[in-house]
């Protein structure tokens, strides 16, 4: 084939050569932009993977800072003020239990038994306030238990934020 054959071959069939020549740049940037959707992709869930490990620490710490609270009511025996926040605390840890797929079964199990816990207490003081026997709860038995919880999710709480810092750590 000569150079001459090859250019009669060019005008004859340039519309055709153009539109393979078009295909195969339109493949090329369609596999560019799935490649770029996948890793966008990636990110969105790295991102919210993130900001659920940042809420689930958040609720922790609230939760640490409403059981404080909680131990410091039932010292001083404002009985009614404790009953709304063990509702608050079994609240956030139920949150923390649905948003945080990342924790262990083990965590899991630490946050459900706290969530019981805190039913029981609520109960027991409920009780005893609808038959104005508030001189008949162990006070010490109650602080006792939140402060074992208290622990517990402590420890849950720092291996969250260690996994999160592990996952992402600070560059400055």
């Amino acid at each position: 084939m000569t150079m001459g054959d090859l250019l009669g071959f060019l005008q004859k069939h340039w519309g055709d050569v153009a539109s393979v020549i078009g295909f195969a740049f339109a493949m090329v940037t369609l596999l560019l932009t799935k490649r770029a959707a996948e890793a966008a992709k990636g990110a969105a869930i790295e991102v919210r993977n993130r900001l659920n490990r940042v809420n689930a620490v958040a609720d922790f710490a609230q939760v640490l800072a409403t059981i404080e609270e909680i131990k410091r009511l039932h010292r001083v025996k404002a009985w009614e003020i404790s009953l709304d926040r063990y509702s608050v605390v079994r609240r956030l840890l139920v949150s923390v239990q649905e948003s945080s797929p990342t924790i262990s079964d083990e965590q899991r199990a630490v946050v459900a038994g706290a969530i019981e816990q805190f039913r029981i207490m609520e109960r027991t003081v409920g009780r005893a306030r609808s038959r104005n026997a508030h001189d008949d709860l162990d006070l010490a038995r109650l602080n006792t238990t939140a402060a074992k919880i208290l622990d517990e999710l402590n420890g849950v709480m720092i291996s969250i934020r260690q996994a999160a810092d592990r996952r992402c750590p600070i560059r400055i």
